[in-house]
């Protein structure tokens, strides 16, 4: 058998949910118009995918999320030092932190650790977390 790489253009048919979490990699069903290739059905092949995001997802800490009966919210601190409460969309958690998918901006600071005290339009003091190995 000749065993060249080949481009082919592809159908997304499903993908396994229980082998997503399994070390990054995942089982997916793809087809392809028969004529294309000389392939015998349930064949084995390695592929590549170029995905693009245009918008990625933030990651936020999971001590910074409030979750209550309005839902997922964050307290962020605007450019003024003042509290706002934004409600989030959150994706996947991955254990420390979690996705948040939408509500919330690249640039907002977010609080961590908020306590019952803090509430809207609060004026406070910024202090800026320590960023590194150790501190992230």
């Amino acid at each position: 058998m000749n065993f060249q790489v080949r481009r082919l253009r592809v159908r997304w048919l499903e993908t396994q949910e229980h082998s997503i979490r399994h070390r990054g990699r995942c089982c997916s069903k793809l087809t392809f118009p028969i004529r294309t290739v000389a392939y015998l059905p349930a064949c084995y092949a390695r592929g590549t995918f170029a995905l693009k995001n245009p918008t990625p997802a933030l990651l936020v800490p999971d001590n910074s999320i409030l979750i209550d009966s309005k839902g997922p919210r964050v307290l962020i601190v605007d450019s003024s030092d003042k509290i706002h409460v934004k409600s989030v969309t959150l994706g996947r958690d991955f254990g420390t932190k979690s996705e948040v998918l939408g509500g919330l901006d690249a640039t907002d600071r977010v609080i961590q650790n908020p306590t019952e005290a803090l509430h809207e339009g609060m004026i406070v003091s910024v202090e800026s977390a320590m960023q590194g190995p150790d501190h992230d």
